[in-house]
This record gives C-alpha cells, sequence and structure tokens, in this order.
C-alpha cells in the first residue's frame, strides 16, 4: 500500500514538475507585441527617370504612434541577386532618416516625398492576452527619383526606431523585395521588337 502511495505521489510531482516548466517558459517569453515592418513596392520594374512610388507599413502592436523616434530608409543595390540576405549584401545607394511624422532629419538625396499617409489605431496585434494587442498602424508613402539610378537589381530596407524599449523591443528592420531599374534605351528597344 505505501509502494503503491508513493508511485502515485511520484507521478503526481512529475507532472507538476511538468506544468511549472511550461508555465515558467511561457512567462519568460513574455508577450507578443507584433512590431512589425513590411514595405509594398507594388512593382518589380521602374523605367529610369520614372519615379518609384511605394508604402511602407509600420505595424506597432503594442506600442503607439508617439513611441516611434525615427524610421531608417537605405536603398540598396544588390548584389548576385541576393536581395534579402540579413547581412545587407550590397552597395548603399540612398540613405534617409525621417522623424515619426515624415520630416526629413537627414539629406535624403533622390527621394522626393515622405508622407505620412494614414494612422490606423487597433491595428492587428497577437494579443493573447499580454499588453492590449491593439496597437496602431503607421503607412508612410515614399517617392523615389530613379534619375540617377544605374540598371540593375535594387531593394529597400527599413528600420524604425521607437523611444523605449517595451518586452525588449527597440527597433524592427525589414528587407522589401527586389525590383529591377531598367534603362529607357531597353524599353524601346522592347517595344520595338514587340511591334515586329
Amino acid at each position: 500500500m505505501i509502494s503503491s502511495l508513493n508511485k502515485k505521489h511520484g507521478k503526481n510531482v512529475i507532472s507538476l514538475l511538468i506544468v511549472i516548466s511550461v508555465i515558467g517558459i511561457l512567462v519568460m517569453a513574455g508577450p507578443a507585441s507584433a512590431f512589425n515592418i513590411k514595405v509594398d513596392l507594388g512593382t518589380e520594374e521602374v523605367v529610369q527617370g520614372d519615379d518609384l512610388e511605394f508604402l511602407v507599413n509600420v505595424d506597432l502592436g503594442d506600442h503607439s504612434f508617439e513611441d516611434i523616434q525615427r524610421v531608417h530608409l537605405k536603398l540598396v543595390e544588390a548584389e548576385d541577386g541576393n536581395e534579402t540576405d540579413s547581412d545587407d549584401k550590397g552597395k548603399d545607394v540612398r540613405n534617409c532618416l525621417f522623424d515619426r511624422d515624415g520630416n526629413l532629419i537627414s539629406n535624403c538625396e533622390g527621394i522626393k516625398n515622405i508622407t505620412l499617409v494614414s494612422i490606423n489605431p487597433n491595428g492587428y496585434g497577437y494579443g493573447y492576452g499580454y499588453g492590449n494587442g491593439d496597437g496602431e498602424t503607421v503607412v508612410y508613402k515614399v517617392i523615389l527619383d530613379t534619375d540617377d539610378l544605374d540598371s540593375g537589381d535594387y531593394y529597400i530596407n527599413v528600420k524604425a526606431n521607437l523611444k523605449k524599449a517595451l518586452n525588449g523591443e527597440e527597433e524592427q528592420e525589414v528587407n522589401s523585395s527586389s525590383f529591377k531599374v531598367i534603362e529607357k534605351a531597353e524599353e524601346h528597344e522592347n517595344n520595338e521588337t514587340e511591334d515586329n
């Protein structure tokens, strides 16, 4: 009888330790705040000299618009078609720093305009009982001048910095998909070939 009680209590103790371990892992993992950035190019090609208009969406998760300190935008010429390498392979062609309202902080050569399009409250946060999960989504429209760009593959790198860290998040960075700048002459040659 004592032996069966020890076995029964032993199983209960092991079960209790497993439950405590799982709860401890969940608590240490902390809340999911869903601070994310997305770049929507809307095109895969742009003719040299034409403007490239794209959107930068910053989903703030548990953060608010006032938490954004600055946004850093880089245009990078891709090396060997490796546009999304986290090591930032490629040559920085344009660098631009702007504040949360879209006002330029640095000289943004080649950037014609940055407009704060919208601040949408109650964005798509994760929630899961941690924080409120109903942060804001901020959308910027950027117009890039391609006059001085060589033909080739490029991508946009965007990093948003926050004034204060929340759940260890101070910044978020993302690379867009690549796009190709084609020369005007190539466009005319392609049209002539199609017409024949």
